[in-house]
């Protein structure tokens, strides 16, 4: 499989990143946390960094590699 190794493993440490972070939100109290905007908020963030990098992951193999859009891709793309 090609890739391009820096891109893998920024895509990997951002992932690693916001899992980690998300990790040390979820240790709070659960009513501390969501009456914290700032915290509720940061875990929104953390989130949305994660599943971009899972993406942008996904679409550097998928162009690496030639292969096909997923299915939804192809509806979209029509």
């Amino acid at each position: 499989m090609k890739y391009d190794k820096e891109k893998v493993e920024r895509f990997a440490s951002e992932i690693y990143s916001s899992v980690n972070e998300l990790k040390d939100l979820s240790r709070m109290d659960e009513s501390d946390f969501v009456s914290d905007g700032y915290k509720l908020n940061s875990a929104k963030y953390l989130l949305i960094v994660g599943i971009e990098a899972a993406i942008d992951l996904c679409n550097h193999l998928i162009s690496m590699n030639k292969f096909r859009h997923p299915e939804v891709m192809q509806i979209l793309l029509k």
